[in-house]
């Protein structure tokens, strides 16, 4: 069916479910695609950065570099993330003690615990808590353990989070979820 906001969802028990954007969706999509990889990029580099650099683009040949695990390139992106933006928040199961992977080492310690916490086991809770976070101009970063367990949480982020500009008739957005 059609979910707005260019997105289109067809549900097959069989084969899994299958997502169709529209141009403009897509073209969204490539956006964030692009920034996810940009911040793993700066987040390979050995030397810290600051916001400004990273909106300058990447840093030349003659920075140093570390090579860095799929992990540690996840868990310096989360740093960047919550480093540069004081509005963003890590939350989901077991994050305050790195999480299963361990993709969130330390950064309870070096944010806080208001910035990085746990949640119940509860993958339909987490996601409805993002999106009423994002509604409330927060950076929601919400940790879901194994790709299995996002199924529960698809019921918010199709019915809720990719309406919720639509049903307030453009008074509240969960952009930044």
């Amino acid at each position: 069916g059609h979910y707005g906001r260019g997105l289109h969802l067809d549900r097959s028990f069989s084969e899994g479910f299958s997502f169709k954007l529209d141009n403009a969706a897509m073209q969204r999509v490539g956006i964030l695609i692009q920034r996810v990889g940009h911040a793993l990029r700066i987040s390979a580099t050995s030397r810290v950065m600051s916001s400004s650099a990273v909106t300058q683009g990447l840093p030349g040949p003659d920075v140093p570099r570390k090579k860095l695990n799929l992990v540690q390139s996840i868990n310096e992106a989360l740093d960047v993330a919550l480093g540069s933006e004081p509005k963003s928040v890590i939350f989901g199961e077991d994050v305050a003690f790195g999480g299963v992977f361990r993709a969130t080492m330390n950064l309870r310690q070096k944010y806080g615990k208001e910035r990085v916490f746990n949640t119940p086991l509860s993958e339909q809770g987490i996601a409805g808590y993002a999106i009423g976070m994002a509604a409330v101009g927060m950076v929601p970063i919400a940790e879901i353990q194994f790709a299995d367990y996002i199924f529960p949480a698809f019921d918010q982020l199709v019915n809720e989070a990719a309406k919720y500009r639509y049903r307030s008739g453009n008074e509240f957005n969960c952009g930044g979820l």
